[in-house]
């Protein structure tokens, strides 16, 4: 270490070992020039003598520390074992230590309070370091509403430093070369300075708020799809109350960390849905701050419930203009042709009585449905009626959308806003689907995903025109604050997919002279994007859709008589966590979806080889060995097999061309067999 850094010689009993350990240790001034409301702790230790070696790797714990004194430079010594989580860790890193017999330098880094208030999420430290493989382990020492003092170290700094810590990182192994501890000492610091430099610690603590979830989620070992909401709740110290069917998985005790209460409760989508949930709800032990649901089919009930609980919602009316999608177009883009009916008959008296023929292609969808669905695409009106025709029997009770087909670049948009402001907003790239390249390039006809990558590779300038477009139409339909999910696509792009050896990519295209690019809005999905696009969006840009779900359905109502001039404080929470990573480590994702292609019996997938996990930090096998898939020509669904999260370690145009090569290296290695 530096010449400023400070001695403590570590004295301990494991087991059969005594050992002697140097700690070279000093306190880092707060990052300069930031927002950053913490400084550093560095410590380095060193062997002095272990006697005898530890002969049995893995054999030593916590609990064996007979004796754990820090003797300091100045003659003073303290005993520090098992006083705080930050001690603990310490522990744990020493015991590792002598189990490599002092044979490498362990180098730690502690992060201090540079600021006195309270912490807002307990695992932030955590989330904000997806993806960075400098540490080999990151603890943190918090929990939600904490309160933490600044740091002065005005008196004994190591036993101070140690109490106050609020997480600590363990570096990578560097051998016994210290100019290579202190390097990854020196490179923990910049990435903590990137990656923490807003004010996470607050002037005032979240309330002890309680938010009602309408529908449980499924189980995890079944989806993913419950892993962020019970995470960001239980990070922000918000209790859940979840609403669900008798019988569901959360309510079995076993689940209260993840779900503080369960009320059982008829969810099935209907006109009384609304007043069940309200019934309910008046059965909890407590006050419900905010009420919310992920499932589509229960968006507008819910709003509807709110709104009779006094709680915060958007209007039941713009819900249900997202919700379907005829009231969409006509309300969004009354200028594009439209047909909606119910069944072939329906369908061939309205062509009957159109004064001028459709123009093909175009696409057929149901009003109402999620994940493609019941989308085609159809060239003649043989294959409309067709289409139809097999859409009534599979969706019976939904009207038909019939409209253009528009091609060019599609994206998913997420915007998050506030009283008409954009928050936060990110668009991304929806790579073409097999209905998009065609029967010359695809055996699919089906618009089930295949790829996103975030960032998106459109222009500069379409981007924001995407994003000023799409806002508009947000704040149009009566939707000014929120999250929202909205998909669309770029028409006269400057860009279009080609193939690039073997995969798609975008490339710049000529435009014609009468070319103008323009906005064509597919959907809006009044809340967080699908799972598998909320993690990317955590590990490339370190922002929790979930998180900011959450705190969204907590806000006061705007004329609530008790607001006065107190400033929202669930919303100021959102203000705070709404800070993307910096754009030098924004590190692109991909998301590699896997549809099935055709029906029958689901017999297994291989694994993934080694090679390839090292760029997946998240993926799964949808589907169970002996799983029936029905035939997705004729049901209209195509369910995926599997998806994997790919993480670049570049960023920009690099970052991307790493992210789709290895997404096609996922594709070419995944094999599973349908019987």
């Amino acid at each position: 270490m530096c010449e400023t850094a400070n001695s403590s010689l570590i004295t301990l009993k494991l087991a059969e070992s005594k050992a002697s350990i140097r700690c070279h240790w000093r306190v880092n001034p707060a990052p300069t020039g930031t927002k950053a409301p913490f400084r550093t702790f560095d410590l380095l230790l060193t062997t002095e003598s272990i006697w005898p070696k530890p002969e049995t790797p893995g054999a030593l714990f916590t609990k064996d520390l007979e004796i754990f004194e820090v003797f300091h430079s100045n003659g003073n010594a303290t005993r520090i074992l098992g006083d705080c989580l930050a001690q603990e860790f310490l522990c744990r890193c020493i015991i590792n230590h002598v189990e490599n017999k002092g044979s490498s330098l362990t180098a730690l880094k502690l992060l201090l309070p540079n600021v006195d208030g309270y912490i807002l999420r307990k695992d932030l430290i955590q989330r904000r370091f997806l993806g960075c493989d400098l540490p080999c382990e990151i603890a943190e020492f918090i929990s939600p509403r904490q309160p933490v003092s600044k740091f002065d170290g005005a008196t004994d700094v190591f036993s101070a430093a140690l109490h106050q810590a609020l997480g600590g990182f363990l570096a990578r192994d560097t051998g016994a070369n210290q100019q290579l501890a202190e390097c990854a000492l020196m490179q923990l610091e910049l990435e903590a300075t990137l990656r923490l430099s807003f004010p996470w610690i607050v002037a005032n603590p979240l309330p002890q708020y309680r938010l009602a979830i309408v529908e449980g989620r499924p189980h995890p070992t079944i989806s993913a799809a419950s892993e962020g909401p019970y995470r960001a709740a239980s990070a922000l110290g918000v209790e859940v109350v979840v609403l669900d069917f008798d019988g569901h998985w959360l309510q079995n005790a076993n689940n209260r960390n993840l779900c503080g209460e369960f009320l059982v409760c008829d969810i099935a989508p209907g006109d009384e849905l609304p007043d069940r949930i309200v019934a309910a709800v008046s059965r909890s032990r407590g006050p419900i701050h905010g009420i919310i649901t992920y499932s589509d089919r229960l968006l507008v009930s819910t709003a509807k419930a709110a709104r009779l609980l006094g709680l915060w919602t958007n209007h039941p009316h713009c819900i249900e203009a997202c919700c379907n999608k005829s009231k969409l177009r006509a309300l969004s883009q009354p200028d594009q042709p439209v047909l909606s009916a119910r069944d072939v008959a329906d369908l061939r008296h309205k062509l009957n009585a159109l004064s001028t023929p459709l123009s093909y292609p175009l696409i057929i969808k149901p009003d109402r449905g999620s994940s493609s669905e019941g989308v085609m695409l159809v060239q003649t009106e043989q294959e409309l009626l067709e289409a139809m025709h097999k859409n009534h029997i599979n969706f019976p009770d939904r009207e038909h959308l019939i409209e253009p087909y528009i091609s060019g670049p599609e994206v998913d948009a997420n915007f998050v806003l506030v009283d008409g402001s954009i928050a936060f907003s990110e668009i991304n790239d929806d790579f073409p689907s097999g209905a998009d390249l065609g029967a010359d390039l695809s055996q699919s006809p089906s618009f089930a995903e295949t790829s996103t990558i975030m960032p998106s590779g459109l222009p500069t300038s379409e981007l924001a025109l995407l994003k000023s477009k799409l806002a508009e139409r947000l704040k149009s339909q009566g939707l000014k604050t929120g999250m929202f999910h909205v998909e669309a696509r770029m028409q006269h792009s400057r860009m279009a997919y080609e193939m690039q050896g073997q995969a798609m990519e975008l490339s710049e295209r000529p435009l014609l002279g009468s070319q103008v690019p323009n906005v064509f809005l597919i959907e809006i999905n009044p809340r967080t994007p699908g799972h598998q696009e909320t993690f990317a969006v955590e590990y490339t840009y370190g922002i929790d859709y979930y998180a900011l779900y959450t705190l969204l359905a907590l806000r006061q109502l705007p004329d609530s008589p008790s607001n006065g001039n107190v400033p929202d404080p669930a919303l100021n929470a959102l203000e705070t966590l709404i800070c993307p990573l910096p754009d030098v480590i924004q590190y692109p994702t991909n998301i590699v979806f896997v549809p099935v292609s055709r029906g029958g019996t689901f017999a297994g997938a291989r694994p993934i080889p080694t090679s390839l996990l090292a760029h997946i930090p998240h993926y799964r096998v949808l589907l169970k060995r002996g799983e029936t898939i029905p035939d997705p020509q004729q049901s209209g669904r195509w369910p995926f097999v599997a998806y994997f999260l790919v993480t670049a370690s570049l960023i920009g145009q690099p970052g991307r061309e790493q992210v789709r090569a290895l997404g096609e290296c996922i594709r070419h290695e995944f094999h599973y067999e349908v019987l």
